[in-house]
């Protein structure tokens, strides 16, 4: 741990008092969690920064929606808007938030909705024309004051949550024995060879009740498509000069893959969520003014290419040299059709209670 945590660490006891006396109010009942007659699931963490929600969300939409009405709910981080806002085609990524735009973007029948208070988003939700069979919220594990009936904690297996501390010497929002309130805990991003032996150390260290599940799944990168569908790249990229731009959590995967492409590659990261105003604009055109190879792209991700797409700065210049990198996860140990139906056992007894 470097000198700058440590002099941190007493404001992550602090921190981790806060967390542990709230927690405690919650499992009292002496602050209200309020229960909804409907589905919902709940896809959070512990930790801050990147864990992989957004491919997990994914990948439960591709799955739920196949044979129910399925809502998402998120708090719209960094949005420009203000409290309860049911997203129609009409919202932009500033109005609603990058990710939910995003889902909304792949998922044309997804109900989305976002609210600082998601207790108001599932009332909102609820009484709309076309009630949701399920809703899925997204990064609300600590937002206590609704109750989920499945709780889905994902843990970054290059972040192992029994070696962290409580911010902001660590990236522990809660403790690891928040995992009692999880119904499966899922360990994202892990090698795709990962052992046997690898996966029995990790559940000995989560130390899960018989109850719960346990999941392994890694990442795919899929093929590259463009920002405008009339764009198209067929070529090999390996005598192409690449600017990998993104503005998420953990940019590193994502570099990977595009270095994999071609090994004339020049990051730009930006933190996440971050919003690509005039700075940016002149940071990316500093550096493709200055490459000299006339075949040079940009590949984005795509939490990024819903904002860029709607930046008249960002289009007028580089919208047909820009492709979309695609991500998805894949499950490990053939756990795929367990967690389907530990899923849709759960939607179906309790949307048929409804």
């Amino acid at each position: 741990m470097n000198k700058l945590r440590i002099l941190l660490l007493p404001f992550s006891a602090l921190y981790g008092l806060v967390v542990f006396v709230r927690n405690v109010l919650f499992d009292t009942g002496i602050l209200e969690s309020k229960t909804f007659d409907v589905p919902i699931i709940c896809i959070g963490n512990l930790s801050v920064g990147g864990t992989g929600k957004t491919p997990h969300c994914e990948y439960l939409f591709n799955y739920l929606l196949q044979s129910y009405q399925t809502a998402l709910l998120s708090r719209g981080y960094k949005r420009k808007t203000k409290g309860v806002l049911i997203a129609s085609s009409n919202h932009s990524a500033s109005d609603i938030g990058d990710e939910p735009k995003q889902m909304a973007n792949k998922f044309p029948s997804l109900q989305v909705a976002v609210a600082e208070k998601r207790a108001l988003g599932i009332q909102a939700l609820l009484s709309a024309s076309q009630k949701p069979d399920v809703i899925v919220m997204d990064d609300a594990f600590q937002h206590r004051y609704v109750k989920p009936g499945f709780a889905v904690v994902l843990i970054d297996y290059n972040r192992p949550v029994w070696n962290d501390f409580f911010l902001p010497a660590g990236n522990l929002r809660e403790p690891i024995s928040s995992l009692n309130r999880a119904n499966c805990v899922i360990i994202t991003k892990c090698p795709a060879n990962l052992s046997e032996d690898k996966a029995t150390q990790i559940k000995e260290r989560l130390k899960l009740s018989k109850d719960q599940s346990l999941y392994f799944t890694t990442l795919n990168y899929g093929k590259l498509y463009p920002l405008i569908s009339e764009n198209s790249i067929t070529e090999n990229l390996q005598d192409y000069t690449i600017i990998a731009l993104s503005g998420i959590a953990s940019p590193q995967p994502f570099l990977n893959q595009v270095q994999s492409l071609s090994n004339n590659t020049i990051p730009i990261s930006f933190k996440d969520h971050r919003d690509f105003n005039k700075n940016e604009i002149h940071k990316i055109s500093k550096v493709w003014k200055s490459i000299d190879n006339p075949r040079k792209i940009i590949i984005t991700t795509e939490k990024d290419a819903v904002k860029l797409k709607e930046l008249e700065q960002f289009a007028a210049q580089w919208v047909k040299q820009t492709f979309v990198q695609p991500l998805e996860i894949k499950f490990l140990f053939g756990q795929q059709n367990n967690f389907n139906t530990e899923i849709n056992n759960y939607v179906r007894k309790n949307k048929s209670n409804r």
